[in-house]
């Protein structure tokens, strides 16, 4: 590597073991961050199913989904809006 700094920092992160514990925790702190936004999209899309599914209150989609009332108004104001 042409930079000793950036090769030092690298080799901190890859051998020592703080650099490794702070590399891990990093990595788990995207990981989780991941996963949330995932379960996010999914639980608003499966609010959107229920919504075009017409056959339940907001209030229940709202329970059985188990997000706020007021997101699934958002979802469902969204869902009414025409396409530009």
């Amino acid at each position: 590597m042409h930079y000793d700094e950036l090769a030092e920092r690298v080799r901190f992160h890859k051998q020592q073991s703080k650099g490794i514990e702070t590399m891990c925790r990093i990595f788990e702190e995207y990981g989780n961050e991941v996963a949330a936004e995932r379960v996010a999209k999914t639980r608003n899309e499966f609010v959107e199913d229920l919504l075009r599914d017409g056959s339940l209150s907001l209030e229940r989609i709202a329970a059985i989904a188990k997000v706020p009332l007021e997101q699934v108004r958002q979802i469902s104001q969204k869902l009414a809006e025409p396409l530009h």
